[in-house]
């Protein structure tokens, strides 16, 4: 293996070519389009856990399950973009929306929930089932976590183009994490924890951590069935040789936690994910890049410390002019507080660069 130095780096001293700038419409943010030369795909679909129980049986089936967001190379096919969220979800994502909105990193303008309308027939740049391509083999593939209460689909504007530059990316919405999850048969499961108080939500967290590892675990056990399944449409498709984990926040502690146990994974990227007791005083085993927002040092210490203790290759990457709610599509719907001086089109292209840049060094 060839170890790599571990680099602090600074978002001014990051220089990358080609951040494009995207209009607003009736002040609201359309989504960057991908700059990849694939078409992206989208499909969903749920797996189940059959060896592990949900522990909140009254939301439906007796064993844990999930609902997988697939993002993947496509055919170019159709026009038609799907919807960026279903209308079962919608109040649910507006209601996200709304609270963000009274939060101090954005704005101190508040919107209520009819404000957000204009989601019920905002598109992405994903279309529905789409044919993969079939330029390659097989693509190398990116297991996604979202953060605490978020959506795999609030990072779209992340994952489609990754998905656009040759990559197969298998995002996890979690039950009681993830808010909401949205099921086959009809049902939307919340997590009503999200909206609580700080010290109760990190009690929460501290809870349902190990649930959220052992989800990635099946989740990223599952990609061998999945690719010799010959009725799946992700058929042969997968190049499991080069499998990366990508997380946010919770998902980006969760991504640290599966660097330091599953070594199936040739790298992670925590994005913005602190550390918690659960990754206390365990070694990294496989690479792990960290891009990390500003941020007290009580924060980003113990994670430098991990970085620079590490003996397998990895980066610590300090983006000081970004805060936690850069990395996803948040501030193209609620405002960034103007004090925070965040420039919600200009990160989103800079991370999206970096993210192509660390994959293409760590799975290429």
């Amino acid at each position: 293996m060839t170890y790599k130095k571990i680099t602090i780096l600074s978002i001014g001293s990051l220089l990358i070519a080609g951040i494009t700038y995207i209009v607003s419409t009736h002040n609201v943010t359309i989504l960057p389009k991908p700059t990849g030369e694939y078409a992206v795909g989208f499909t969903a679909y749920q797996l189940i856990d059959t060896s592990r129980p949900e522990s909140q049986v009254e939301h439906g089936n007796a064993h844990r399950e999930l609902m997988i967001n697939v993002w993947y190379p496509a055919q170019q096919t159709s026009d038609e973009k799907r919807l960026y969220a279903s209308p079962l979800s919608l109040p649910v994502l507006k209601e996200g929306f709304s609270m963000l909105s009274k939060q101090s990193e954005v704005s101190a303008e508040q919107f209520s929930i009819e404000h957000f309308a204009y989601v019920d027939s905002l598109r992405s740049h994903a279309v529905s089932n789409a044919p993969i391509a079939q330029k390659q083999a097989s693509y190398p593939v990116l297991v996604f976590a979202p953060g605490f209460g978020a959506t795999c689909q609030l990072y779209s504007s992340l994952l489609e183009e990754i998905a656009s530059h040759g990559y197969i990316i298998v995002g996890i919405n979690f039950p009681h994490i993830s808010n909401p999850v949205e099921f086959p048969d009809g049902r939307v499961v919340k997590a009503d924890i999200v909206y609580r108080e700080p010290a109760e939500m990190r009690a929460y967290k501290d809870l349902q951590y190990p649930t959220l590892l052992d989800d990635i675990t099946f989740v990223i056990g599952q990609l061998e069935i999945i690719n010799n399944n010959a009725q799946h449409f992700l058929y042969h498709k997968l190049d499991l040789q080069k499998v990366g984990m990508l997380g946010h926040s919770f998902g980006g502690t969760a991504t640290i936690g599966i660097c330091q146990t599953d070594t199936r994974i040739k790298v992670g990227v925590d994005m913005d994910g602190k550390l918690n007791v659960w990754n206390l005083g365990k070694p990294l085993i496989v690479p792990c890049v960290f891009l990390i927002a500003l941020h007290p040092a009580d924060m980003t210490d113990p994670i430098k410390k991990l970085s620079q203790d590490a003996t397998v290759a990895g980066q610590y990457i300090e983006l000081n002019e970004m805060h936690h709610g850069s990395f996803g599509d948040y501030y193209f719907f609620v405002k960034p507080n103007p004090a925070l001086n965040l420039h919600p089109h200009k990160d989103i292209e800079l991370i999206r660069a970096l993210l192509l840049k660390i994959l293409g060094e760590y799975l290429a």
